[in-house]
C-alpha cells in the first residue's frame, strides 16, 4: 500500500493532536485517539498514512505561511516573556499575565511558535511598556 500525503491543514491539526495523547487521564488519551481518527478520515487517510508520514527521514515541512503571522524561536519567546515579567515589576494587568503565561505554553510546546499579527503586536507593546527590547 501507498501512503498518502497528509495535507498541511491537517499536519497541523494531527500536530496539536497527537502531544494529548501523553496526558495522565485514560479518557482524554481516547478521545484524542478518537478525534485523531476524524481528522484522518476527513482527508481519506488511516493511521498506515500517519505512520508513514512519521516514518519519512527528513519530510518534516517549513513551517506554513499564514500571511503576516510571524514565528519565534520558544528560547527567543521565553527570554523576550521573562525579560517582560522582570521589566513590569510587578504592574502587569491579569489579562496581560494570562497571555504570558500562553505564549510560555506555546514555548514549552512549539519551536518555532507561531504568533499571530495581534499577538505579535501584544508582545511588541508590552515590551515596550516595560523598556524592554523586542
Amino acid at each position: 500500500m501507498t501512503a498518502r500525503r497528509i495535507p498541511p491543514e491537517a499536519r497541523e491539526r494531527l500536530g496539536k493532536l497527537v502531544p494529548r495523547l501523553a496526558s495522565s487521564f485514560e479518557h482524554e488519551r481516547t478521545a484524542t485517539v478518537a478525534a485523531i481518527e476524524r481528522v484522518l478520515q476527513s482527508e481519506g487517510l488511516d493511521w498506515h498514512d500517519l505512520t508513514a508520514a512519521i516514518q519519512q527521514p527528513g519530510t518534516s515541512p517549513p513551517p506554513p505561511s499564514y500571511g503576516n503571522d510571524a514565528f519565534l524561536s520558544a528560547n527567543a519567546l521565553t527570554s523576550l516573556i521573562e525579560r517582560i515579567e522582570i521589566g513590569s515589576h510587578g504592574r502587569l494587568n491579569d489579562r496581560s499575565l494570562n497571555f504570558l503565561r500562553n505564549m510560555h505554553g506555546h514555548a514549552r510546546r512549539y519551536d518555532p511558535v507561531r504568533l499571530s499579527p495581534k499577538q505579535a503586536k501584544w508582545l511588541h507593546d508590552l515590551a515596550r511598556q516595560t523598556g524592554v527590547a523586542a
